[in-house]
């Protein structure tokens, strides 16, 4: 496997799960988050 390729992969998918969690906190019910992602 690639490693450049792979800590951008891991690096996104921190940012993802980032801007998950700010979503939620922000105070938006689990349900629409399910229905969003």
């Amino acid at each position: 496997m690639n490693s450049i390729w792979y800590s951008s992969y891991m690096a996104y998918d921190l940012d993802f799960r980032n801007r998950v969690l700010e979503y939620v906190t922000a105070g938006h019910s689990k349900k629409e988050t399910c229905a969003l992602f």
